[in-house]
């Protein structure tokens, strides 16, 4: 017999899917009903993010250390796609800075 919690963790592994699959019919109706005024920027964000993943994927490397492997993080898979993960972000904060430096410098140069 399944103990309270085991059944408390399938429910909401059920409550995630049935979240996540509601939030992207959500925003697949959004960027449908307004296609014209933002949808394909949407897209084009999605993209530039995977974008940015796969060019963080092809950056990261899965040598896991020997320090690594004696503690149990031995799998190169998943230290590929952690380190991916992290370039991914760094690369896309130092994008997010720039975009904000231009900014407040276009903001200076038109007087706002």
């Amino acid at each position: 017999m399944e103990t309270f919690g085991e059944i408390g963790l399938y429910i909401t592994y059920v409550l995630i899917a049935v979240a996540l699959v509601g939030t992207l019919a959500g925003v697949v109706i959004a960027v449908a009903q307004n296609w014209k005024d933002g949808g394909m920027h949407a897209v084009i964000g999605i993209g530039a993010v995977l974008i940015f993943f796969g060019i963080g994927y092809v950056l990261s490397s899965d040598d896991v250390s020997q320090r690594l492997m004696e503690k149990g993080f031995g799998d190169p898979v998943s230290y590929k796609r952690s380190s991916a993960g992290i370039i991914t972000v760094y690369a896309l904060a130092i994008v997010a800075s720039v975009l904000v430096l231009v900014d407040v410098v276009k903001g200076f140069m038109d007087g706002n």
